[in-house]
């Protein structure tokens, strides 16, 4: 079994996580959904696991049906970078 790096030093790295927010109506910002309460939670849910939250993608105003948002795109990208670890 090939050990992590991070499991052979003995020390756990931070996990370093990213957030992902959307609405696409008014009216799911007079729910209560809107962008900023879905950041505050994104933000507290990271720091109760002690992880380090590098950035959050914002897409106001974007369908879910719609596949091709900037932010979202943005996102995938640097997944594919491995540039973060956790997706929120």
């Amino acid at each position: 079994m090939k050990l992590s790096r991070r499991r052979m030093e003995g020390k756990r790295q931070p996990v370093k996580a990213v957030g992902y927010v959307r609405v696409s109506t008014d009216e799911q910002v007079s729910e209560g959904v809107s962008l900023e309460n879905q950041e505050a939670k994104i933000r507290a849910y990271a720091e109760s696991q002690g992880w380090d939250l590098a950035a959050i993608y914002r897409e106001a105003g974007y369908s879910g049906r719609v596949i091709e948002r900037p932010e979202l795109s943005r996102m995938i990208d640097d997944v594919k970078l491995k540039l973060n670890s956790a997706f929120l």
